[in-house]
């Protein structure tokens, strides 16, 4: 082979090798099928409000990445199922995107059937190549709740700013992670604006290991942490 298309070649996989890692994908929740996590709720004063318990219940292969089927059930603080579902998250193209509706806990939906409520929703996206000081994507939600044909109740909750704040390493009784600190801002608009703040700590395979809440004043109103992580 000659030396020009020897260095032609050599260039060509020079090229296109950054393009191959950064379509990439990285999954930030549990990706095998059959695995089962836990998140327990806690509120300001550390006090077990509820749990979370997800299953990965389907993976599926597409074009240009993943997309995960995961089955979601909410409990009290006394261990009494408030909601049952099953909803999805996606890798394309290199980028993690997990729909905003999947926001929406058991307890808040428990009281409204079928119809009543219709729910419009973003993505929120995490790119795979994460790095800190990078700022990502907001996202908005949308919850209009009605009863029969009269509407009773619209409310929207925007996520802005969002920030990678650091890479740290979090333990909690799942295990040792390490974790994207990302924070934002969260205002709500229903019949009164509230704004707070939040903090998250997100995993490559597990997803959230931890998050807080805060008031517009930055004061501590809740958290969560992974608390089982098992096939």
């Amino acid at each position: 082979m000659k030396k020009s298309k020897l260095l032609l070649i050599i260039g060509l996989i020079s090229i296109i090798t950054p393009v191959i890692k950064s379509q990439e994908c990285k999954m930030f929740f549990p990706s095998k099928e059959g695995m089962q996590m836990e998140l327990t709720s806690y509120d300001a004063k550390n006090r077990i409000t509820g749990t979370t318990h997800q299953k990965i219940i389907g993976k599926e292969t597409t074009a240009n990445g993943y997309q995960i089927k995961f089955e979601s059930e909410s409990f009290d603080k006394k261990g009494q199922s408030q909601f049952k579902g099953q909803y999805s998250v996606k890798c394309e193209n290199g980028i993690f995107y997990f729909d905003m509706k999947n926001m929406m806990s058991g307890e808040s939906m428990k009281n409204y059937k079928e119809g009543d409520v219709e729910i419009k929703g973003d993505d929120l996206d995490m790119p795979s190549n994460l790095t800190v000081g990078q700022t990502l994507k907001d996202g908005s939600l949308t919850i209009s709740m009605k009863n029969t044909a009269m509407q009773m109740m619209n409310m929207t909750m925007a996520i802005k700013n969002r920030k990678v704040e650091a890479i740290e390493t979090i333990t909690t009784p799942a295990g040792t992670f390490e974790c994207y600190k990302i924070s934002y801002d969260v205002e709500t608009k229903m019949m009164f604006n509230m704004k707070g703040k939040g903090t998250q700590w997100i995993a490559k395979d597990a997803g959230v290991v931890k998050s807080e809440s805060y008031d517009k004043n930055g004061k501590l109103v809740g958290s969560s942490q992974l608390t089982a992580l098992k096939n």
